[in-house]
């Protein structure tokens, strides 16, 4: 999964230039669709697997940089003997800069909440969600983007994800 995921970002830089000639204006409503790698870690434990994810948000354009506000919802395979990570749902706000006329880069900073399922109880964890990432434009409707995020529950326990997928 490690490797998609660098080819993933290797395609997105080299391509981006030449991926969409007319400059994007990166505003308005969205949706994506991603796949990835789901992994946790914490109280012993460490599980991973693969997850999928829908997004819905909404972003500003002012010159040069870009505000944007997201709710995720995740359905997640990552297991260990003895936990099991079973969905996540969360809300973010993400500020990037356009690289060329069809290329944003960007950092994000939220909330996440993970539902995970052990043999004798279920928990949802809360915490802070860190990421970044980048899209490329291939036409006014469409984007490919591969992000990255970091899950901080508190307690030493994590989450990360890796995750490749399309915005409309």
């Amino acid at each position: 999964i490690g490797s998609v995921l660098k080819l993933a970002t290797a395609m997105l830089v080299c391509c981006g230039s030449a991926a969409y000639a007319q400059e994007v204006k990166w505003e308005g409503p969205h949706a994506s669709l991603h796949v990835g790698y789901d992994s946790f870690s914490g109280a012993g434990e460490w599980g991973g697997g693969i997850m999928g994810s829908a997004a819905f948000g909404y972003d500003f354009q002012a010159g040069q940089v870009v505000l944007g506000v997201e709710a995720n919802f995740d359905l997640n395979s990552a297991s260990s003997g003895f936990t099991a990570a079973q969905y996540g749902y969360g809300a973010s706000a993400r500020l990037g800069v356009p690289v060329s006329s069809n290329t944003l880069i960007y950092g994000r900073l939220g909330y996440q909440a993970t539902a995970y399922n052990t043999p004798s109880f279920s928990d949802t964890e809360e915490g802070v969600r860190v990421g970044f990432g980048g899209e490329v434009a291939f036409s006014p409707n469409f984007a490919l983007r591969t992000e990255f995020n970091l899950y901080d529950y508190g307690d030493g326990i994590h989450n990360t994800q890796a995750k490749f997928g399309g915005v409309f």
